[in-house]
């Protein structure tokens, strides 16, 4: 590995990043561009941006699954406050770690 990619490397880091939801139909809108992205936190290694993400899943599940009657899927329809839970839920589960170099970025 040449010195330059080494230092590159050393440098790069990392987003956890979730797209907007639509205020439409209560859905990530994960077909938007990255640079439209929203960044939720940022790390230095992408195994510790990896565990935020799935730790924010499982606190995000176990608060819509204690506050909603039963276990439901996420994206079935709800009404209320309800599926704004759900729509919450989705956007985690729509969440990405990305680069800090990556080009998407610049779009």
């Amino acid at each position: 590995m040449k010195v330059r990619h080494i230092a590159a490397t050393a440098l790069m880091g990392w987003y956890l990043m979730m797209p907007h939801w639509s205020q439409d139909d209560h859905a990530p809108r994960d077909d938007s561009p990255l640079a439209q992205w929203i960044v939720i936190d940022s790390f230095d290694f992408a195994s510790d941006c990896k565990d935020a993400k799935k730790a924010r899943e499982d606190e995000t599940f176990q608060r819509f699954s204690a506050e909603t009657p039963e276990p439901h899927n996420p994206f079935q329809p709800y009404q209320g406050i309800a599926e704004l839970r759900r729509a919450w839920y989705r956007e985690y589960l729509s969440a990405q770690c990305i680069g800090t170099d990556d080009p998407r970025l610049a779009d």
